[in-house]
């Protein structure tokens, strides 16, 4: 098959870095595996934005799609005739072409992975994609809740790329917080801190913590300095815990620092919430805390501080649950038999022109 991947990110970049060892294959959707079984893979990158779109979008509380990829995907497609299907890594990059797909307009299947369950008004959006893949428990029961079958809906089980070269755990001295999306790192600073506890927090140039929870130990990294992602695992490698707190338990988030927290062998504490689809404290690896709860998280900190040999236990655990049930290989290999088994021997078509 020749598949047209692309994503809500640059994916090109994301192939390079990924072939110089500097980006893990979780954050390409399966697609290196699609090549490594002797698919031809296009990656194709989004050619600019639409400010006018995009604010509509805001207004309407609604994705419209990222059009400029997807009018680029039109062209490849019409230039070459043997691109067999198109992929995405992000529900909303493909909505405008799962539109027309779903009124006959677009000839070639459309795939993609779900993030979020869809809102009930992109319902429409939901039932034009061929196959969609759920990347959460949530996500899956929610497509099917929109009208979408159990046989053109599939729950992958994404995690990290085991033994990627930056998984290298190093000391274990800091407690440490990665994450970018919808992080409470006020409740977390304020924890740490009245702990002492050494702890590193990446945040944005505009956060600054409390007068009072501004200390020696309290250490800020801000995104605009960092350099690249082999840098933040670096940093995560040296730390006896990750720390996960959210502010909003609506949505998935926090899976990519999951993710790397248990390649590298590290407990976590993080913030309860059901788009989470395992339970930390049943596989053992970590502690659950509840949203903005300070108490929680300074007495799930002061225990994993206070016993390292209990952290390195936990830490043992969630690289052994990752290994065994949540991780890149298993997530890229059903994504390539799933495609093989619905598209594999399709015949190529053309779009209709307008």
């Amino acid at each position: 098959m020749h598949i047209a991947f692309c994503n809500n990110a640059p994916v090109k970049e994301a192939r390079s870095l990924f072939a110089a060892g500097e980006y893990p294959e979780q954050k390409l959707w399966g697609a290196p595996e699609l090549e490594r079984g002797g698919h031809k893979v296009s990656y194709v990158d989004v050619s600019g934005r639409s400010p006018i779109l995009e604010r509509l979008s805001e207004k309407l509380r609604w994705r419209l799609g990222e059009l400029p990829t997807e009018r680029a995907l039109l062209g490849l497609g019409r230039k070459m005739s043997g691109v067999d299907l198109f992929y995405a890594g992000a529900e909303q990059t493909l909505a405008g072409l799962a539109l027309l797909r779903r009124v006959g307009l677009c000839r070639k299947p459309v795939v993609c992975v779900y993030h979020n369950p869809p809102r009930p008004l992109m319902n429409s959006v939901a039932l034009g994609y061929d196959l969609a893949f759920a990347l959460t428990k949530k996500a899956y029961s929610g497509l099917l809740a929109a009208g979408r079958t159990p046989n053109s809906t599939v729950l992958i089980p994404w995690g990290p790329q085991m033994g990627w070269v930056a998984y290298r755990p190093t000391g274990r001295d800091y407690l440490i917080s990665c994450g970018k999306s919808s992080r409470d790192i006020d409740t977390l600073a304020c924890a740490a801190t009245q702990l002492n506890t050494p702890t590193v927090i990446y945040c944005s140039d505009g956060w600054h913590p409390r007068e009072a929870n501004v200390t020696p130990n309290l250490t800020l990294r801000r995104f605009s300095r960092v350099v690249s992602y082999p840098d933040v695992i670096a940093d995560m490698a040296g730390a006896f815990a990750v720390a996960i707190p959210l502010a909003r338990t609506d949505r998935a988030v926090a899976l990519s620092e999951l993710a790397d927290a248990f390649a590298l062998g590290k407990p976590v504490i993080v913030t309860r919430s059901d788009y989470i689809d395992f339970n930390v404290e049943d596989i053992g690896c970590g502690i659950t805390v509840n949203v903005k709860d300070i108490d929680g998280w300074t007495r799930a900190i002061a225990r994993l501080d206070g016993d390292r040999a209990l952290a390195a236990e936990m830490g043992a655990r969630g690289k052994s649950f990752a290994e065994q049930h949540w991780s890149a290989a298993i997530a890229a290999r059903l994504i390539r038999s799933s495609l093989e088994e619905r598209f594999d021997h399709r015949a190529a078509h053309q779009f209709i022109d307008e």
